[in-house]
């Protein structure tokens, strides 16, 4: 119940995260900051999970937590990198670590989603 509730924001993320990695893979630093920008509204969307209502059971709160922290530290990072007209790569590349390591800790938390309730509560 608690994911199918708020999984059209977890596959948001999803769907922003594929753009941004397209856009920096590619240089495209003005889609970049637009991209970091989106990302900045879907992950304060995800953060209102941590509480309303909050993750079923440890198992699952402890890895979404820790994913929730990852995408926060990639989109400040994200914004640094792309603010003020200026295009630094080096916060970009961290930005795309921390997205990934935070992708890494929501499917542990996803997994644990099917293994309390055998799906994750949605039609695939």
């Amino acid at each position: 119940m608690w994911w199918s509730q708020n999984f059209a924001d977890f596959g948001a993320l999803q769907s922003d995260l594929s753009i941004f990695t397209s856009d920096a893979k590619a240089g495209n630093a003005g889609a970049v900051g637009a991209d970091c920008s989106e990302l900045t509204v879907v992950t304060q969307a995800l953060q209102k999970w941590q509480t309303v209502p909050p993750a079923p059971d440890k198992s699952v709160s402890i890895p979404f937590d820790a994913g929730l922290a990852d995408y926060a530290k990639g989109v400040s990072d994200c914004t640094q990198g792309t603010d003020n007209l200026r295009n630094c790569p080096s916060m970009i590349s961290r930005a795309s670590t921390e997205f990934n390591r935070g992708s890494s800790e929501m499917d542990k938390a996803i997994r644990q989603v099917k293994a309390l309730t055998g799906s994750i509560g949605v039609a695939a």
